[in-house]
């Protein structure tokens, strides 16, 4: 059997936490993940319309995984992470970006970069 987990870090906090990646099910409940779908694209587009100086990037949802908490209080914990791996066009250039939202902190974050010529 093989699970895979989600590694987040706060280098001002200083702390990490892990979550096991929730498989998306066909008719089930939505996910986090398509909550904030919208958001996560739009967040990924303005990034690669900054760095690429290119009014025309275009965004594709690569990857999309709804993160279940670590329980650590004994309580259920319902999931509030997504995270997705978009990729942007435009001008020449193409990037892959992880960007991660927070139900809970209501905002959604670009952060590396994996970057391929056209």
């Amino acid at each position: 059997m093989r699970t895979a987990y989600l590694v987040a870090c706060d280098s001002r906090k200083k702390d990490c936490a892990a979550g096991r990646l929730q498989e998306k099910t066909e008719n089930g409940p939505p996910q986090i993940a398509d909550k904030w779908q919208a958001a996560a694209t739009s967040e990924a587009q303005k990034r690669g319309t900054a760095e690429f100086g290119c009014a025309e990037a275009t965004t594709e949802v690569l990857r999309q995984e709804t993160i279940q908490e670590v329980q650590t209080t004994g309580w259920y914990e319902p999931p509030h992470r997504a995270v997705y791996g978009i990729g942007v066009s435009g001008c020449g250039k193409r990037v892959t970006y992880l960007v991660t939202c927070d139900d809970w902190k209501k905002k959604c974050v670009v952060g590396g970069a994996q970057t391929a010529r056209k």
